[in-house]
């Protein structure tokens, strides 16, 4: 419906009021008409809602946009006998319209390697930005000891979830968001990349923490040293500790692979 047809319309008075007033709201997009009672208490405890309704479908009815009642909403030619319901969405539509519909670029599922380039390029990229996300969760984990000069801290189960989410959500977060921006994309080739990015941050992010833990010992910045040391460091720190960094990775993995997925195709009619 383009704006001429929309201005064709002529209301009954009282309508017209309202709508100026905006307690009554009449907007028009592509095929259907939405038409808002704002504030209709008085409305509704005047028995005035229905009225009001009938008004405004007849003003259409004048404007001429009640036509066929069996043809196709879209072509207007060919004679519809049954609704169509597809993917939540009922539509009077005829055969021949519905594949054209279809069949169009925006209503395709993605190929299997469609978007294989810009996630190539970006997926790295966003894991670079994890790796720093995991880093800093980690050293701050540490400061927090220092801070409470203690080995040992009493932490409430939901605490331990919330941290686990804060982590999954600063390494696996970009990255998930970061593949999501790319429209048309393959669902394997997502969550490939996804798993993928999210297990490189963590291992870079876990080298960048153990690089920050040899510069505070020894004031030295060396990544090779601190790649060199981190299996020995990892083994050494205890089982819990090693459960703790697994079930973080986990959920970081989890948490970019859901964000990163595409959504079922919907058909646009």
């Amino acid at each position: 419906m383009n704006a001429k047809e929309e201005q064709s319309v002529r209301y009954q008075p009282e309508v017209s009021s309202l709508i100026n007033e905006k307690k009554v709201a009449v907007e028009f997009e592509d095929k259907l008409a939405w038409v808002t009672f704002n504030d209709c208490r008085e409305l509704l405890l005047n028995d005035k809602i229905r009225p009001l309704l009938e008004s405004v479908l007849n003003s259409f009815a004048i404007a001429g946009f009640a036509r066929n009642p069996d043809l196709c909403h879209y072509c207007q030619k060919e004679r519809v006998q049954e609704l169509t319901s597809f993917d939540g969405k009922i539509a009077q539509i005829c055969s021949t319209c519905f594949d054209a519909r279809a069949g169009t670029p925006e209503n395709q599922p993605a190929k299997p390697g469609q978007g294989v380039i810009p996630i190539a390029v970006l997926a790295p990229l966003a894991a670079l930005v994890g790796a720093v996300g995991w880093a800093l969760f980690w050293v701050g984990y540490d400061l927090v000891f220092d801070l409470l000069n203690t080995k040992v801290l009493v932490v409430p189960r939901l605490v331990e979830l919330a941290a686990l989410v804060c982590v999954a959500g600063a390494t696996g977060g970009p990255i998930g968001f970061v593949i999501r921006r790319i429209r048309k994309r393959g669902k394997s080739l997502s969550l490939s990349f996804a798993v993928v990015s999210t297990l490189l941050a963590a291992v870079l992010g876990e080298i960048v923490y153990v690089t920050w833990l040899i510069f505070r010992e020894f004031k030295v910045v060396d990544l090779s040293v601190a790649w060199k040391i981190l299996p020995r460091l990892e083994s050494e720190s205890g089982g819990f500790h090693l459960f703790v960094k697994l079930a973080a990775v986990v959920c970081a993995v989890v948490l970019a692979a859901e964000i990163a997925k595409p959504p079922k195709p919907k058909l646009n009619l």
